[in-house]
């Protein structure tokens, strides 16, 4: 696809936004572009057209971030890059809630959560450093208890043109098991109860 301008990126993307039932915002001074959805499944959608659209020619900086908010917490996936830079910076970061749902263990079943999916995570991030030229890989699980939530960061540089859409899914995967832990296998046949 021929490179847009970020005019024509943001009408693409604010068409499909509102496609997906989104909030679509746009701050064209700074070069960032926001779509709130409702259900994290939609998010590799939007970040397919993301993909194919690629950056605008006639801004020094963009951003696209997609969001996602739910029930159990929040989901936001970013994708930044300088016009003279080959690389973009990616981060996604998943927040569960504290809702009474896991009654006063919540801190402690995130910690074996957490602990247990930055592993997960960062062992399949690793798995496609070369194929798709990841670098800076970092993943990290924190609980704010003043605020009353825990959650799952991670962040990486790669060329956004060999970027694979399966790191989205288990980018996506990994929230959702943030989200219902009672579904996470902890060790090799234990699995968390709530």
């Amino acid at each position: 696809m021929k490179t847009m301008k970020q005019g024509e990126i943001s009408q693409l993307v604010k068409n499909k936004c509102e496609e997906l039932g989104g909030e679509f915002e746009f701050w064209p001074d700074l070069g960032i572009i926001t779509c709130t959805l409702n259900s994290i499944e939609r998010v590799p959608e939007l970040m397919e057209l993301i993909r194919k659209v690629g950056f605008p020619d006639d801004a020094e900086y963009f951003s696209f971030e997609v969001k996602a908010r739910t029930g159990e917490g929040s989901f936001s996936y970013r994708i930044s890059k300088y016009r003279d830079d080959a690389d973009a910076f990616y981060y996604a970061r998943a927040d569960v809630i504290e809702s009474g749902r896991f009654g006063s263990n919540f801190y402690e079943i995130m910690r074996v959560v957490g602990k247990k999916e930055v592993e997960r995570l960062k062992r399949a991030l690793d798995d496609y450093k070369e194929k798709s030229g990841l670098s800076k890989v970092r993943v990290h699980f924190s609980c704010d208890r003043k605020g009353g939530y825990c959650s799952i960061d991670a962040v990486f540089d790669a060329r956004p043109d060999r970027i694979d859409p399966a790191i989205d899914r288990e980018i996506i995967e990994s929230a959702k098991r943030l989200w219902n832990p009672d579904i996470m296998r902890v060790g090799e046949r234990t699995y968390i109860v709530i």
